[in-house]
């Protein structure tokens, strides 16, 4: 984080081998990224605020690889991408928002709602 003297470690943070930080809300009290722990095949994804400190965003059997990319002033919806993908990509009207993709060869965006699993929200094309 940036203070009047520089950056600074954020504090309140999970353990990790590295944390990336890619997105943050408009009014800067929340932040959103990735990390790894050590013993990990895959990374996870978090948010972060002042009050709340660094917390695990929950992933799925189908979205284990998954980027956060902004978040709300409230923190409760967060939008990023998976590295999971979708079998064939479906046809505008065959899905409904929010339902998480099959697995798949072609990246999605998705979405986090107040803390529940993310959902897919659209694939590419």
């Amino acid at each position: 984080m940036v203070t009047s003297t520089g950056w600074m470690p954020l504090p309140n943070t999970l353990e990790s081998n590295w944390q990336h930080l890619a997105g943050q809300s408009s009014d800067g009290q929340w932040l959103v990224g990735t990390g790894r722990e050590a013993d990990s095949t895959f990374g996870f994804a978090w948010k972060w605020s002042a009050g709340t400190g660094q917390v695990k965003l929950p992933a799925t059997e189908q979205m284990r690889i998954n980027a956060p990319l902004g978040i709300s002033n409230d923190g409760a919806r967060i939008v990023g991408e998976s590295n999971q993908m979708v079998e064939e990509i479906p046809q505008e009207g065959e899905i409904e928002i929010g339902t998480p993709p099959p697995p798949s060869p072609m990246p999605v965006a998705i979405e986090w709602i107040d803390g529940q699993p993310p959902g897919w929200v659209l694939t590419p094309g």
